[in-house]
């Protein structure tokens, strides 16, 4: 059967059940063709760095068909092309409402052999196939469970509803006799978990599979894997983020990544006058690479004493260690690549389109545009013309999306002579919106909630923001922040609340479709990315309109109707953030809709009689802006 790529990518993954040409039949999904185009594509190594770190939320003991992930000539990166899919389940009743008697079968060729037609043998009614599973946690699915009549066997059983969606008020009858018996749960054969009892459920039902996937921003190059290569890439990553140097077209990452033994990277000046020197006349050679050594030595020389002062300074202000460090610079280095690869187009930069082409719209710019970013506490807006977006599905569980008491299983080999583990990937360039929160704000409302209990050292930008960075902790997407980790609960849940309000209403006045948006969250860069995901219809160029004429009236309806949820006092005194008022579709949200609050950008009056001050209250605002 074929599909396209990315109706596979979520919708017809291996192990997951569908309906296939309008309900005749239901089917399990067995295997998918794919391509390794992905392996020549992508950044191996960055890809399985990212993919560790989700697998890590499972204990190694509930991470089934797993290799080890440093190993990774185990795994291999593919674009889904077709997929195989077999009937399932082989459960059957009959049609007829005076029948409807329930035959299963153990396998396709008894089906295809002693009941081709699918027909009732007693009534000769059509057959179809219940649509009812059990699951289980392990990610074990298998058909209803059909018990046994005392005197009549299995021949005439049926299973009576009773026109209820309750599975309690299930029973299966006997045609024949009296006998009755509930729904059979059993217990999972398939797993060790402790708790083995399975879970009825409808085959369609979202919590019968959930793929478990990543995304991330795609940023592959001989520039990247030399970044990778390097011992301290976290460290010039946080300097980079922080402006410790002057990060920019002139010096970027690369320019300071090098070996272990902290030499200077290789400079494109210095690779093409190796490649002249490769064609030179013989007499003119032996003075190129002369020239070519000394200017080798005079790089390495300043790149490496750059380098230990960038380094040194970095280290003075972020105290951060382990994992903490190693998720920090995975962030930021992301972040930073951003303007170090991609085209972004700046406020600024409308303003000098407007002094060349269209004057009349110097005040919108410069007036409109800056009045929205003060009062939203916003520093500036990007535009990023080739937001380039990977997601990699991993794999999948069932009963619960939450690593807790669940099994993630890894999708079968796509051949049984190839050993390595599939992740199957979908990459797209899109248009894309980078919004950055105020730096000094973002301290002010701290203070006031009485969030800093030590001020920062000094108050220039790079220790203000190293100050956030050393209390910020890693962020299960499954679970919330609790209240031990005050600041990385505050910080985070300001970036997503503020997210989902610009989401939400870009989706309302644009005209986007509700899952055609989606973001990618850079909390400790104060930062968050609104992109086209473009998994359904999409007009390109939308944001780029809503960036160049109307981001002001865009920010002004955030702030104005993002406050009011019809559920109110209940929510905002109890939740905070519902389906009404802030959630998204989880195919948007990596985080599902967690660490969400209303609270965090309006404020609100604490269960304690203590006031929450939100972002927008206008004792957080500060004049300070950079456009």
């Amino acid at each position: 059967m074929r599909r396209g790529k990315q109706q596979i990518l979520f919708n017809f993954l291996p192990e997951k059940t569908f309906d296939f040409e309008g309900g005749q039949f239901i089917c399990k999904v067995t295997n998918v063709q794919a391509s390794d185009d992905p392996e020549r594509q992508l950044n191996k190594p960055y890809v399985l760095d990212r993919v560790a770190w989700l697998l890590q939320q499972w204990p190694e003991e509930r991470r089934r068909g797993f290799p080890d992930i440093h190993q990774q000539d185990r795994y291999v990166l593919v674009t889904p092309r077709a997929v195989q899919a077999e009937i399932f389940p082989l459960l059957f009743e009959c049609t007829n409402k005076g029948c409807r008697r329930a035959i299963l079968y153990h396998n396709v060729g008894e089906v295809s052999q002693y009941n081709p037609e699918l027909r009732c043998h007693h009534c000769k009614g059509r057959l179809i196939q219940l649509h009812h599973v059990l699951i289980h946690s392990c990610g074990h699915i298998r058909p209803f469970i059909l018990p046994s009549c005392p005197r009549h066997k299995r021949e005439h059983l049926w299973l009576n509803t009773g026109d209820s969606q309750k599975y309690a008020q299930f029973r299966w009858q006997c045609r024949l006799c009296s006998f009755q018996s509930p729904i059979i749960e059993g217990t999972c054969d398939d797993c060790n978990l402790p708790k083995k009892q399975m879970r009825p459920i409808v085959h369609r039902a979202t919590a019968s599979y959930y793929p478990q996937y990543r995304t991330l921003i795609n940023l592959p190059g001989k520039d990247l894997d030399l970044i990778l290569r390097d011992p301290e890439r976290q460290w010039l990553a946080i300097a980079a983020c922080l402006r410790i140097f002057d990060h920019g077209p002139d010096l970027r990452l690369r320019d300071l990544a090098g070996s272990a033994q902290g030499q200077a990277a290789d400079q494109d000046a210095l690779a093409t006058l190796a490649r002249h020197i490769s064609t030179a006349s013989p007499e003119r050679r032996a003075i190129m690479q002369a020239h070519l050594d000394a200017l080798q030595q005079e790089f390495a020389g300043a790149g490496r004493a750059h380098r230990r002062r960038v380094l040194a300074q970095a280290r003075q202000l972020i105290t951060l260690q382990g994992e903490d460090l190693e998720e920090t610079g995975r962030e930021l280095l992301e972040f930073v690549r951003i303007r170090e690869s991609l085209h972004v187009v700046t406020i600024k930069d409308l303003e000098q389109k407007a002094r060349q082409e269209s004057s009349s719209r110097l005040p919108l710019y410069q007036e409109a545009y800056r009045q929205a970013l003060l009062s939203t506490g916003l520093a500036d807006v990007h535009l990023i013309g080739d937001f380039p977006v990977t997601t990699v599905l991993i794999g999948f569980t069932r009963d619960r999306r939450e690593a807790d008491e669940t099994v993630i299983r890894a999708f079968p080999r796509l051949q049984s002579k190839d050993p390595r583990t599939p992740l199957y990937t979908e990459t797209t360039e899109t248009e894309a919106l980078l919004f950055r929160l105020n730096l000094r704000r973002v301290m002010r409302w701290l203070r006031l909630n009485g969030l800093i209990t030590e001020e920062p050292a000094a108050d220039d930008e790079a220790t203000l923001h190293a100050w956030i960075l050393n209390r910020m902790k890693n962020v299960n997407p499954f679970r919330e922040i609790t209240r031990d980790q005050p600041v990385t609960q505050a910080i985070f849940g300001l970036v997503h609340s503020f997210s989902h309000l610009v989401l939400r209403q870009a989706v309302i006045l644009s005209g986007f479709d509700r899952t055609s948006l989606s973001e990618y969250l850079f909390p400790r860069a104060l930062s968050f990315v609104l992109y086209s995901n473009n998994r359904t219809a999409f007009t390109i160029g939308g944001l780029y309109t809503l960036f160049e004429q109307t981001l002001h009236e865009h920010l002004r309806a955030v702030m104005n109707a993002g406050e009011i949820c019809i559920y109110d006092p209940v929510c905002l005194e109890e939740m905070g953030a519902c389906h009404a008022c802030m959630h998204i579709s989880e195919m948007s949200c990596e985080y599902f809709n967690r660490n969400l609050h209303r609270k965090y950008l309006f404020g609100r009056l604490e269960p304690d009689g203590r006031e929450y001050i939100g972002y927008w209250d206008q004792r957080c605002a500060v004049e300070q802006i950079a456009m």
